[in-house]
């Protein structure tokens, strides 16, 4: 029996629960159909998914239709729960994107058909709730070609099994459910009274035969050479995702679910992609074609080789525990077969096999290829790819954790628990750090969290307690340190010698930015550094091979918080061994014994992660998020229009990500964000993370300036750093007064070769430069005032006490805007207009206001923001030959095309140094 499985994909309350109960009650496995409002529900039967009323567990069902068997993978909606479907998707042959007909396509939805794309998982979609929907599914169907452009997406309600010519006898053909896999084998069909015996097809059936043909030119040459398309031809375009069939229904109301499961009967195989075979040391689809093909043609000849069939390739996607808490993995077999009492992990035997049905379970002698089972494991099966562990790369940790505790009782005695939990959800990066006897993991949503209180509490009887996110910095060495390391042992010998240094202390600049942007591209290597080995060092050519590749995949860690090592460089700068005593694994035990010992030495320098963001926000709301980014210390970097949206992109600092994450969604704004590069930091500054998360001083010095340096400080040979008494200034500090005292360090010689270049160079440009400025000159209108611009806005929050007053009372802080300025436009003479947001305010148009000779108030209308009317008054005041100043945010980019052009901006900060400067020379006046 061919076995496939399918994976319905959707995001919450879309009703992939709903379908798969339809599914199920089409098929015959269930007499009736359960509701996840109702709590009786075949998939849905954890108590805390029944009492959300979404998915959070992978789970499977399955039923027969023919020779076929489906294993239905129900996986979890919520976002939270991404790294439970990510898991599923590795087992799938399959996946049923399910779409709400109201919702349409959203941001969730993009990211499954994402995800499903990297995965080569050809994909049915299903627009679901259509007895809800009274538009046309014409709009849906463009809807869906509109944001999935490169997919080649059909109708497929006019689908019927009649339509196509297949390989099979016409009795075997219209025997219901009874699509034999070898016919996709065999091209020999050419019966043509065969093709003649179909039913006459109509306009419509046509259209849709031809349609189908175009998805590939090989069905293309097929429809045109016969007039016609086998069944087997639509399977492979569907399989090589050129083509994605499109159904409509209603799962509640039992609507399209028939002709949809007939579909899925007729158009689906079991596949073996390529992708995952080779990740589970395997080649896949082809290899074993290529194996059916050599066989058939041994036979012809009388010659039949043996081959090994006892080899068995898989995945477990789950580890989850039974009622009678034993360990169960979940997974599917590729290759092979397991049967009962067998071995199939190295030291691992069958003691149980299950298939199972929701809640339920079948008890089960043998798991044929292609079958999703379950099994009772020990602690050392874990997910991933078996017998191999290919593709078992886990992902970098998060820059987010959380400490976890147990009130009036010590957590680490439920470690075995942690452990267990640990390896269910490896995503979590649940683990114990062994140094500081803590529990730390990934920060987490609510719902995951209320998941592992969840399971915590069933296992232990204890509630968890769950910290404050907290921030993961990145750890650097701080200055140079050498190690030394000799492994010695009977039949064992290796010495070796090292430097380890932050990049900047052995690179040049250019080297060091050349570097960072070689990080940046590979999005930081998961070492986070260099390794380099002296041609001193005489090491064998494949040990310096396999070191520096093992090099790329090392998640070094901090000694501080564990954070990622990073912004370093490791020399191996001399090694002495015997060819007879000395190993591989004595180079490794070697080396990390010296950069112990160097590390220990060289201090520690914090850096904070950055992370650049991406928003979707509505007009109206981008100068309020604007302004959260500028007051969060964000870097606004693009903005583009989309339709009737704004796209902002840039970059937050880690410190202010979480607050900003709370104010975009208290707003119900989405964001995307990743992590992009690591920043340095001020020394004061991480001072003061140390201390607020190690307590005590003599906590962190050591970690801080270094174990030797941190000796001598305690001594009194040093004075520590931060007090600056002169008695001890080093060689670095010594320069850095240079710098401060003298400016820059200069080439002169270098500067005189280069002098002689700039002064050609720079002639005609300069010339250009003097021509546009005496052009601008005649232009100007003289003894007319310059103009003052200003976003009252992005003023009045810029200053704190200003902000402060305005979110109490706004008129008190346009008043006091109002003050400032009129003091300005007066002392300096000039001409302003102080400019303030009002265009989404309903049936507004527009205002403007006197106040003196000097300054003019003016209210925006409806439809037409601060930014429009100001760009617009700049360009018609710099075009009748005024001197134009504008005072907003950096990030308004319609203003930056009048640079040059007689229009000088200052940001809002700026501006208020230009007014305390003014209001200081006021007090200084002699009024007598």
């Amino acid at each position: 029996m061919e076995n496939i499985v399918i994976g319905l994909l959707a995001h919450v309350d879309r009703g992939k629960t709903s379908l798969s109960e339809s599914l199920l009650f089409e098929s015959g496995q269930i007499s009736k159909k359960g509701r996840v409002d109702h709590g009786d529900s075949h998939l849905d039967h954890d108590e805390l998914e029944r009492k959300k009323g979404i998915t959070i567990y992978a789970k499977s069902v399955y039923f027969s239709r023919g020779n076929k068997r489906f294993f239905l993978l129900d996986t979890p909606g919520h976002r939270e729960f991404s790294g439970e479907m990510e898991r599923a998707l590795q087992v799938l042959d399959y996946g049923i994107l399910l779409l709400d007909a109201k919702e349409g396509i959203g941001k969730r939805e993009k990211e499954l058909w994402t995800l499903a794309k990297e995965a080569g998982l050809p994909l049915f979609f299903f627009v679901n709730k259509m007895d809800l929907f009274h538009g046309d599914k014409k709009d849906l169907l463009e809807d869906l070609k509109r944001n999935f452009p490169e997919e080649n997406i059909l109708d497929f309600h006019l689908f019927q099994r009649e339509l196509f010519q297949d390989d099979l006898s016409r009795g075997e053909l219209f025997q219901k459910g009874s699509f034999q896999n070898d016919s996709f084998q065999n091209d020999s069909f050419q019966n043509d009274s065969f093709q003649n015996d179909f039913p006459e097809k109509n306009p419509a059936q046509c259209d849709f035969l031809e349609s189908i043909a175009l998805s590939n030119l090989e069905s293309t040459e097929e429809y045109l050479e016969t007039g016609s398309l086998r069944l087997s031809t639509v399977v492979e375009s569907i399989e090589k995702r050129q083509l994605m069939p499109l159904f409509f229904g209603s799962a509640l109301q039992q609507e399209g679910i028939g002709a949809f499961l007939e579909a899925l009967s007729a158009l689906t195989v079991m596949r073996k992609a390529e992708k995952r075979k080779e990740e589970a040391g395997e080649d896949g689809t082809g290899r074993e074609r290529e194996e059916k093909r050599e066989e058939k043609i041994e036979e012809k000849r009388g010659v039949k080789t043996v081959r090994d069939k006892s080899e068995k390739a898989g995945f477990i996607y789950k580890i989850t525990h039974d009622e009678k808490g034993r360990r169960i993995a979940k997974g599917r077999l590729f290759k092979g077969s397991l049967a009962l009492r067998e071995e199939w992990i190295e030291g691992e035997k069958l003691t149980e096999l299950r298939m199972e049905q929701g809640e339920r379970y079948d008890e089960i002698s043998l798991v044929e290829p292609g079958m999703l089972f379950s099994c009772p494991v020990s602690e050392k099966v874990n997910q991933g790819y078996f017998p191999e562990e290919a593709g078992n790369k886990t992902k970098e940790n998060g820059f987010f954790r959380l400490k976890l505790t147990i009130e009036g009782d010590d957590i680490l005695r439920y470690a075995r628990e942690i452990s267990a939990i640990a390896k269910e959800f490896p995503e979590w990066k649940l683990h114990i750090e062994e140094e500081s006897r803590t529990v730390l993991l990934n920060s987490l949503g609510n719902l995951q969290r209320e998941l592992m209180k969840n399971i915590f509490q069933k296992r232990t009887g204890k509630e968890l307690e769950f910290s404050a996110p907290e921030l993961v910095y990145g750890e650097g060495p701080r200055k140079e340190a050498y190690g030394r390391a000799v492994i010695e042992s009977p039949g064992h010998y290796f010495g070796i010698f090292i430097r380890l240094s932050p990049l900047s202390y052995t690179l040049s600049e250019k080297e060091k930015i050349l570097q960072k942007e070689e990080i940046l591209k590979s999005e930081g290597r998961k070492a986070g550094g260099l390794l380099s080995i002296s041609e001193k060092s005489s090491l064998k050519k494949d040990w310096i091979s396999l070191l520096q590749n093992e090099w790329e995949d090392l998640d070094l860690r901090g000694p501080a918080f564990s954070g990622p090592f990073t912004n370093y460089r490791i020399e191996i700068l001399e090694a002495e061994w015997t060819e007879s005593r000395s190993y591989y694994m004595d180079l490794k035990g070697a080396l990390w014994e010296a950069l112990n010992m160097a590390k220990n030495n060289a201090g520690l320098h914090l850096y904070s992660p950055v992370f650049s963001y991406a928003i979707r926000t509505e007009q109206d709301t981008t100068g309020q998020v604007l302004q959260e980014i500028e007051r969060l210390s964000g870097k606004q970097e693009e903005l583009f229009m989309e339709e009737e949206k704004v796209l902002l992109k840039g970059k937050m600092p880690g410190e202010s990500l979480p607050e900003f994450l709370e104010i975009l969604q208290r707003r119900g704004i989405d964001a995307d964000y990743h992590f992009s590069h690591f920043a340095e930091m001020e020394e004061e500054k991480e001072r003061k993370v140390f201390i607020e998360r190690m307590g005590d001083e003599e906590d962190w010095e050591a970690l801080f300036y270094g174990r030797e340096e941190a000796e001598c400080i305690e001594r009194g040979i040093l004075p520590k750093k931060k007090e600056k008494t002169g008695e001890f200034i080093s060689d670095i500090e010594l320069e850095e007064i240079f710098l401060k005292t003298f400016g820059p360090i200069r080439n002169r010689g270098q500067e005189a070769l280069l002098s002689e270049q700039k002064l050609v160079l720079s002639k005609e440009k300069e010339e250009k430069q003097r021509e546009a400025r005496a052009q601008y000159e005649r232009k100007w209108s003289p003894g007319k005032k310059e103009i003052l611009l200003v976003d009252g806005y992005n003023f009045m929050f810029a200053k704190n006490d200003l902000k402060e007053l305005a979110t109490e009372d706004l008129m008190a802080g346009r008043e006091k805007v109002v003050q400032l300025l009129s003091e300005y436009a007066v002392f300096y003479d000039k001409e302003v207009y102080l400019i303030f947001d009002a265009y989404h305010v309903k049936g507004n148009q527009g205002s403007r206001k006197q106040f003196g000779k000097n300054l003019e108030l003016i209210f925006t209308k409806e439809g037409e923001s601060a930014d429009f009317t100001l760009t617009k008054l700049a360009k018609d005041f710099s075009e009748k030959g005024r001197r134009v100043s504008v005072v907003t945010s950096d990030q308004a980019v319609q203003v930056q095309a009048f640079s040059g052009k007689g229009v000088s901006r200052y940001s809002s900060r700026e501006f208020f140094v230009i007014l305390e400067d003014m209001r200081k020379q006021i007090s200084e006046m002699d009024l007598s």
